[in-house]
C-alpha cells in the first residue's frame, strides 16, 4: 500500500560573519584557506513533524579549510569541515558533524577524468531531513561514498559524461529505527550546444539500493534490493549575463525485492513501480547577491530499508553586505511517497 506525507515548509533566515584567513602556500602550487562561519538560528519545527513538535533556537559553528593545488591541466583538492550544533532547549541532540571532502582530474586534448570521495560523521538531524521529510529518532551516522568519472568532448558542440558512483551508509541505531544500505549508480550523459546560450542533453541512469538487514519482525538478515532505471530530455538556456534556466524531463521503473532467508524464503515478495522524473533550475545572479531555485521529482535512498520517490523545492536568497557580512534566506518544501506498488 502506498503512503503519503506531506511535509511542512521550512523557513531559516541566517546572518553569517564569514572571516577568510590568508591563504597559505605550503608547496609552489599547493594552497589553503582557512574560514570560520557562525549564525544563529529559531525553528518552530525542528523535526518536521506534525507530532510532538520542537520548537528551539540555536546557534552553528563552522570551521573548515579548504586547499588545493593547480596546474595547467590537473586539480587536486578538498575541503575538512566541523560543525558545532547547539540547541538552546534540546541539547540533548547537540552536535559536531565531521566532513572530508577529496576531488581530483586530469585534463586531457578531449578527455577530462574526474574523481571524487567523501567522508561524513553527522546525526539524522542533519541528512534525514532531505530523504524523509521529518526525523522521528535523532541517531549519529556515518557515510562513505566515491564518485569517479569522465567526460570526452567529441567536438566543440557536443560531449559524453559516465559516471559511477557508490554510497555507504552506517547508522549507530537499531535495525528498527534506521537501516543500513548501500546505494550505486551509473550515469550517462550526452550533451548537445546548439549555440552559446542553448543546449540540449540526454540522460540515462541505472541504480542498486541494498539494505541488507531492515529489522524485520525480529526476523535476521531480510534483504530489501532496489534497481532504478531511468531515462531523461534535457534543455539549457542562459536567457542573459544574469538569468540562466535548465530542466530535465523523464521517467523511471523501479523493481524491489524483499528476500527472507532460509526457510523463510517463502516469504519473499517483489513489486514494480513506475513514474515521472524531473529536475528544474532557474537562477538569477545581481550585484550583491543571488537568487536560486530548483524543483524537482527524485529516486532518494532513506534508511527505511527502502527508497522514496521526494517532490521537493527548494530556493534560497543570498546577499553580501560587506566582503565578511552575509544574509540567507532558505525555503524547502518536501512531500515523499514509498516507490513500491503493485506487490507480487
Amino acid at each position: 500500500m502506498n503512503s503519503k506525507q506531506v511535509k511542512l515548509s521550512l523557513c531559516l533566515l541566517t546572518l553569517a560573519n564569514v572571516y577568510h584567513y590568508p591563504s597559505v602556500a605550503h608547496a609552489a602550487q599547493w594552497n589553503m584557506k582557512p574560514s570560520v562561519t557562525g549564525y544563529f538560528f529559531y525553528d518552530d519545527n525542528l523535526q518536521l513533524t506534525d507530532q510532538e513538535e520542537v520548537t528551539t533556537g540555536g546557534s552553528f559553528v563552522t570551521a573548515a579549510a579548504d586547499f588545493n593545488r593547480k596546474t595547467e591541466t590537473s586539480h587536486l583538492g578538498g575541503i575538512i569541515k566541523i560543525d558545532d550544533r547547539r540547541y538552546y532547549d534540546l541539547q540533548s541532540i547537540n552536535s559536531t558533524d565531521t566532513f572530508l571532502d577529496l576531488t581530483a582530474n586530469k585534463q586531457y586534448e578531449r578527455l577530462v577524468y574526474a574523481l571524487a570521495a567523501n567522508y561524513t560523521r553527522d546525526t539524522t538531524i542533519t541528512s534525514e531531513l532531505e530523504g524523509t521529510g521529518s526525523i522521528q529518532t535523532v541517531r549519529d551516522r556515518t557515510s562513505y561514498s566515491i564518485q569517479p568519472g569522465f567526460t570526452y568532448k567529441h567536438s566543440e558542440i557536443s560531449s559524453i559524461t559516465f559516471n559511477y558512483s557508490y554510497q555507504d551508509i552506517d547508522y549507530d541505531a537499531l535495525a528498527s529505527e534506521f537501516t543500513d544500505y548501500t546505494y550505486e549508480t551509473i550515469s550517462f550523459l550526452y550533451d548537445y550546444q546548439w549555440n552559446q546560450k542553448t543546449g540540449f542533453q540526454v540522460q540515462l541512469s541505472s541504480s542498486e539500493y541494498e539494505a541488507p538487514d531492515i529489522g524485520f519482525a525480529g526476523i535476521a538478515s531480510v534483504t530489501s534490493e532496489t534497481l532504478t532505471d531511468s531515462a531523461m530530455l534535457g534543455l539549457s538556456h542562459q536567457f542573459n549575463e544574469r538569468t540562466a534556466f535548465s530542466i530535465l524531463v523523464g521517467r523511471r521503473e523501479s523493481k524491489k525485492k524483499t528476500i527472507f532467508p532460509g526457510v523463510f524464503s517463502l516469504l519473499n515478495t517483489s513489486s514494480k513501480d513506475d513514474g515521472g522524473i524531473y529536475t528544474a533550475t532557474l537562477d538569477y545572479y545581481f550585484l550583491n547577491g543571488q537568487i536560486n531555485t530548483r524543483a524537482s521529482r527524485e529516486v532518494t535512498p532513506v534508511g527505511n530499508g527502502a527508497i522514496n520517490i521526494s517532490d521537493k523545492l527548494d530556493a534560497s536568497l543570498g546577499w553580501r553586505f560587506t566582503a565578511r557580512d552575509r544574509a540567507s534566506f532558505n525555503m524547502l518544501y518536501i512531500e515523499t511517497k514509498p516507490d513500491t506498488a503493485n506487490s507480487s
